[in-house]
């Protein structure tokens, strides 16, 4: 998956990325770079449930640039690694 950078997307779409991104964050209460990672983020989660992609793929198939990046947000976010939230789920499955 291609990085999205919130620059480009809103000049491409807005002309005017600041604005549109104070206007983003006001109508939603969230940042645009939160609201992709929260959605990278539910994707990894699922990859991590349903699949047995490794890390890196998952990683990569969520839009993450990397497997650390997505460990860091997974850790702050979660609490735990992407490997042990995988196993948290087969346990309760």
């Amino acid at each position: 998956m291609k990085s999205i950078r919130i620059g480009m997307l809103f000049n491409a779409w807005f002309g005017y990325a600041r604005a549109m991104e104070r206007r983003f964050r006001r109508e939603l209460g969230v940042s645009p770079r939160r609201m992709i990672e929260r959605v990278r983020l539910r994707t990894a989660m699922h990859l991590l449930r349903v699949t047995t992609l490794s890390v890196d793929q998952v990683a990569e198939r969520s839009g993450f640039p990397s497997n650390a990046r997505l460990f860091s947000v997974f850790r702050r976010t979660m609490g735990m690694t992407p490997r042990a939230y995988r196993i948290a789920c087969q346990v309760q499955g």
